[in-house]
């Protein structure tokens, strides 16, 4: 087992008090902005999509996959596809939520798209990755 090592000294008072040498543990790492990050206008989209129905439908970022709405009622992410679910859109009706304009449209946009193309290609020059 290895041995204790206090951070606190008592000061003649008793009352506890930081250990310097590990004050530099307790800061943040240095925060470099860049500037702002340009969003392509598919992310742009669901940001205002997001926006127009906070809370239950957030952004959220992952390292791997990067920013992508999320559903809070499922905790899911939030693709049209799910967001048109039967799951969905039954937990929607429970708690009595309506989907924003916006989100609405391109909800629509996406169901109609894929309705009128079987083989899925992209020949209409819709907004959807």
């Amino acid at each position: 087992r290895p041995p204790m090592v206090a951070p606190l000294s008592l000061r003649a008072e008793g009352i506890p008090r930081l250990d310097p040498e590990l004050c530099s543990y307790l800061k943040p790492p240095p925060y470099e902005n860049s500037g702002p990050k340009e969003l392509d206008p598919w992310s742009l989209q669901w940001v205002h999509a997001c926006d127009e129905n906070q809370p239950w439908l957030v952004m959220s970022f992952t390292s791997e996959s990067g920013s992508f709405p999320w559903c809070g009622l499922c905790g899911k992410w939030a693709s049209a596809d799910h967001l048109s679910s039967q799951k969905c859109v039954q937990k929607r009706d429970s708690w009595q939520i309506s989907l924003g304009p916006f989100l609405q449209d391109m909800i629509n946009k996406h169901n109609d798209y894929h309705e009128s193309s079987p083989s899925g290609s992209n020949t209409q020059g819709t907004a959807e990755p």
